[in-house]
């Protein structure tokens, strides 16, 4: 909030100098409304990353012990991220329906993470060497 004062006080009173042949069209006001709205939008924006992680994680069913080490391999491929933002913002430029079909699968997946999972069953797996040819096979992996 103190940066915002600090926004407002250098447009109102345009600190910011003589600009050659440009006009700035903010008033303090607007500077404020439009550094607060990105201010917003990218706290927002980093909160979907780390859902996005979260779904990943969930997904393949990564240890919290191990997430650290899966997360540190993923933020070191900028070059794969930076050509999937690029290719995210063509498609989205370019084809407005796209946003629906990302927002939809977002909210399946959000949907699909916050239901009860099912617990998984304790009973025995049936045995692998129950028939008499697969007995025997399973004899000569055990001897190896």
């Amino acid at each position: 909030m103190l940066f915002s004062g600090l926004v407002y006080l250098i447009y109102e009173r345009r600190l910011y100098g003589e600009l050659q042949d440009a006009t700035i069209p903010y008033s303090g006001v607007d500077a404020v409304l439009t550094y607060l709205t990105a201010f917003v939008l990218e706290k927002s924006l980093s909160i979907d990353n780390l859902f996005v992680m979260v779904l990943i994680f969930q997904s393949y069913g990564i240890p919290g012990t191990y997430q650290h080490r899966s997360c540190s391999g993923h933020l070191g491929s900028h070059r794969h991220a930076r050509r999937m933002i690029l290719g995210g913002v063509w498609l989205v430029t370019n084809f407005q329906w796209v946003m629906y079909l990302f927002g939809g699968y977002l909210v399946f997946q959000a949907s699909c993470s916050c239901a009860p999972r099912r617990k998984r069953s304790t009973r025995p797996r049936p045995d692998r060497c129950s028939s008499a040819p697969s007995r025997a096979s399973c004899r000569s992996r055990v001897r190896r």
